[in-house]
């Protein structure tokens, strides 16, 4: 049972009522400590120093993650076949436990397998295929 809003939703709240764009950090935050969005938002303006329609800084967001309970830890990872790996890939490979994977100037929250952004087909009628974005980073996150 997931304990985090759909991407939708959060999108949807996002837009409408913050007037903002470029919220993936506040998208992950909310997702990968269950909070709601408004209350990750809020935050990430507050603790994360995120401005609006300006992506956080991904330290920022380890601190508001870390001051809710949880423990980020960056993971490594190893390159497939010998070159990067890309999003979907570190989806399925990491398809259990609580992660954050950052990419070029975006990042991602993946629960048990599932991306919850809109890079997932499945959660936005504009993408048809998976992300193929090469991955910088892996943490997980853990509850302490």
């Amino acid at each position: 049972m997931k304990q985090y809003e759909d991407f939708e939703t959060m999108e949807k709240i996002g837009v409408e009522k913050y007037k903002d764009t470029n919220f993936c950090s506040v998208v992950a935050v909310a997702t990968v400590t269950g909070m709601s969005f408004a209350r990750a938002y809020k935050k990430m303006a507050k603790n994360g120093n995120r401005k609006l329609r300006c992506g956080a800084n991904i330290f920022d967001m380890f601190k508001v993650i870390e001051s809710h309970g949880y423990k980020v830890r960056d993971i490594g990872y190893q390159n497939v076949y010998g070159r990067s790996m890309t999003l979907s890939e570190a989806a399925k490979l990491y398809d259990k436990g609580t992660y954050l994977i950052s990419t070029r100037q975006h990042i991602t929250a993946v629960v048990d397998g599932d991306i919850n952004d809109h890079t997932n087909p499945k959660r936005t009628k504009y993408r048809k295929k998976t992300s193929k974005a090469k991955v910088f980073k892996i943490c997980r996150v853990t509850k302490i």
